[in-house]
């Protein structure tokens, strides 16, 4: 099962991604060997925050759109995929953990163990605090193209945790954080406007 899901991976149009990670990956194992440098590397999760582009269509992002637009979240699958999710600021602590207690030539999973949830219970939370509903609908051709074939993504973060690292923010209060920073509530800092 394993290695069919890495065939469809690599002969996938969004093999893309895995792959420059892998590679970013080796450049940094090889640069350091060759010229000694320390290097690090950090895996971040499934991260959500407040800063969002236009061009960002991550389901979370989708979801969170639908909602500040006073709309409810439109789920076209059953949204059982299993994810690991980490809030901006558990993720930005996590990286300044690592660069300063990492080990040279290690990688870390940035993965809040607290915060794994399917795409339907992310749905809920973000739908839910913002006093709306989450909606099935079918997917078109486009949906099915995009959909990934990996179903659990879930992160384990063991080696950040023994770090000394831990997430703070649950997937209600980051959600929550999110939603009032892109509604002008709060500033980044959490401060009330």
């Amino acid at each position: 099962m394993k290695k069919r899901m890495q065939d469809m991976l690599i002969s996938s149009p969004r093999s893309c991604y895995p792959t420059s990670k892998r590679a970013a990956e080796n450049l940094c194992a090889s640069y350091s060997k060759q010229y000694g440098m320390e290097t690090v590397v950090v895996r971040p999760c499934h991260t959500y925050g407040p800063g969002i582009t236009p061009t960002d269509n991550r389901a979370n992002v989708q979801f969170i759109r639908n909602v500040l637009d006073n709309e409810d979240i439109v789920m076209k699958s059953a949204g059982t995929q299993m994810r690991s999710y980490n809030y901006i600021g558990d993720c930005a602590s996590a990286i300044i953990t690592v660069l300063i207690n990492g080990k040279c030539g290690e990688a870390y999973n940035t993965a809040n163990p607290d915060v794994r949830l399917t795409i339907a219970q992310l749905a809920e939370i973000i739908a839910s605090a913002a006093n709306r509903k989450v909606v099935f609908a079918d997917p078109d051709a486009v949906d099915l193209a995009y959909r990934t074939p990996i179903a659990k993504q879930v992160l384990s973060s063991k080696k950040l945790e023994n770090l000394g690292w831990s997430g703070v923010f649950s997937a209600e209060i980051g959600v929550k954080h999110t939603l009032d920073i892109l509604l002008g509530k709060k500033d980044f800092r959490g401060l009330t406007l």
